[in-house]
């Protein structure tokens, strides 16, 4: 197993937690979206020496009496177009880094609220969903002009309301997966206006918990396997646990969704109320040791890119998906909440709580043919 002690090069830029990254499809670009509100465009054509193309959003005001709303950020495929979360949702058009347009303004429809975590384009950017407090609102962005709400998907059960943290259409633009809660979601978006529940399973055995979250989740290239970073916090009268895990699904039939790995990761964490009990976690000694925030698939999809509150990203070789291996540990000096593969595998990037992104190296000497 590879450790990594320094990153090719490190981002900075930002005012806040960076919680996007995203390759442009010719991997020459980098985006990087952060809590401030802000997008930055990258020239990573050098990954040692990253040159900065322009950024688009207004940053966010500092307000110390309240905590900031998430502002999340979504990226079309062909990194030409740049929706920012709040209320309201902003789209910008960076074709031109130097000169970003804004170029549509997407107000909540009524009875609504953007206070999730989550904004994605379709794959043909031609639909972008929203995540609210516990639906998700699928927007016709085709005539950015006149941007259209045409469904209000909802995500969770009645009596559970959390903010969606994630979103993800399918390379084919057919299925949306979202963040359910304590489930894994999944809409057919085939006819956005008449969008349909196809896809809901449970993340963890007992969805019986007070909170519980799928932070991130992550279509393989071929759409065939979903990764979710999940979570889920039960408590009761003499303490509590939580639960952190990377599950990997098989969506060849979305209405039968099966788990090809049981986990990759999980910890538990557990604390009792009762005198002289402290805190137990336990986990898989090569897994993360926390909360798991970030999920994504390299460009062939045998590797998947990890990261999280114990400030490491990791990339596990799935070649046999029963025994998931990790290759390499890339060390951070705060959690990591984003990571993204080069398309040519060669790139990893992530963003951290500390308000800065980093390259680091991957590729043929390390971890063989990606």
């Amino acid at each position: 197993m590879r450790n990594d002690e320094t990153a090719v090069a490190v981002l900075s830029g930002h005012l806040d937690a960076v919680t996007t990254v995203a390759f442009g499809v010719d991997g020459r670009t980098l985006v990087t979206g952060a809590r401030d509100g802000v997008a930055i465009r990258w020239d990573v054509a050098d990954p040692a020496e990253p040159r900065r193309l322009g950024s688009a959003g207004v940053p966010s005001p500092r307000r110390r009496w309240r905590r900031r709303d998430p502002r999340p950020v979504g990226v079309s495929r062909d990194g030409r177009l740049l929706a920012i979360g709040g209320e309201p949702v902003r789209i910008w058009n960076v074709a031109d880094p130097g000169d970003p347009v804004p170029v549509a303004v997407l107000a909540a429809p009524r009875r609504s609220r953007y206070n999730g975590h989550a904004v994605g384009f379709s794959p043909d950017a031609r639909l972008l969903a929203v995540g609210g407090t516990d639906a998700v609102t699928l927007w016709d962005v085709s005539d950015l002009a006149r941007p259209v709400p045409v469904a209000r998907l909802r995500t969770h059960r009645w009596g559970y309301r959390s903010p969606v943290h994630a979103v993800a259409f399918s390379p084919d633009g057919r299925l949306l997966a979202c963040d359910g809660g304590p489930a894994l979601v999944g809409f057919d978006v085939t006819d956005p206006g008449n969008a349909s529940r196809v896809l809901r399973a449970k993340a963890f055995p007992k969805s019986a918990s007070s909170l519980a979250a799928a932070y991130a989740l992550t279509f393989r290239p071929d759409g065939r396997l979903l990764a979710t970073a999940s979570f889920s916090q039960n408590g009761g009268q003499y303490g509590s646990s939580e639960q952190s895990a990377v599950l990997v699904w098989d969506l060849a039939d979305p209405a039968r969704a099966v788990r090809t790995v049981a986990h990759i990761h999980q910890h538990t964490y557990q604390m009792s109320l009762r005198p002289r009990r402290g805190a137990t976690p336990a986990a898989d000694p090569a897994g993360h040791v926390g909360t798991v925030r970030a999920v994504g698939f390299g460009p062939d999809g045998r590797w998947l890119a990890t990261g999280g509150d114990d400030r490491t990203a990791r990339l596990w070789d799935l070649a046999d998906p029963a025994h998931p291996r990790v290759a390499a540990v890339f060390p951070h000096t705060s959690a990591v909440l984003a990571v993204a593969v080069s398309p040519d595998g060669r790139l990893l990037a992530t963003g951290t709580a500390g308000a800065t992104a980093a390259l680091w190296q991957v590729g043929p000497d390390d971890l063989g043919v990606l």
